[in-house]
């Protein structure tokens, strides 16, 4: 299985005025154009069709979207629409998620390949866990 690791993309300031909370914070334009760059580029390394994992945060769904998005406008149009379910929201990805669970649940999948959206530090824990480290620390 090959798996993708994304961070949600640049998202509104946390001390801005206007900013809601936490879970409903969105991208920022600048966040989605750049998002969208990036995910275009994975895209092309990445020739399968994934399947989208996603934090529920507003932010992390919005990336998950794009980076859908630019995989799907790869493919051709037959490929686009096969039926599969292709995106699962789950609060594995949240920021405070245990690392050790998500890494199970990824284990227990059958997919070819896997994109998973979500945020620091969990994506952070459940990295170093995977290249043996049993947390991660500021010098990897």
């Amino acid at each position: 299985m090959r798996l993708v690791w994304v961070r949600h993309g640049l998202a509104q300031d946390r001390e801005d005025p206007t900013c809601p909370p936490d879970a409903e914070r969105p991208l920022t334009e600048v966040g989605i154009r750049k998002t969208w760059r990036a995910m275009c580029g994975l895209a092309t390394l990445l020739p399968e069709r994934p399947v989208f994992w996603t934090s529920p945060y507003l932010r992390a769904r919005q990336t998950a979207a794009l980076a859908r998005r630019a995989w799907c406008d790869r493919l051709p149009v037959a490929a686009r629409s096969r039926g599969q379910r292709d995106w699962v929201e789950t609060e594995l990805l949240l920021p405070d998620g245990c690392p050790r669970t998500l890494l199970r649940h990824i284990g227990s999948q059958s997919a070819a390949a896997l994109v998973l959206v979500g945020h620091c530090p969990q994506l952070d824990a459940a990295l170093a866990l995977l290249c043996g480290h049993p947390s991660p620390r500021s010098e990897l």
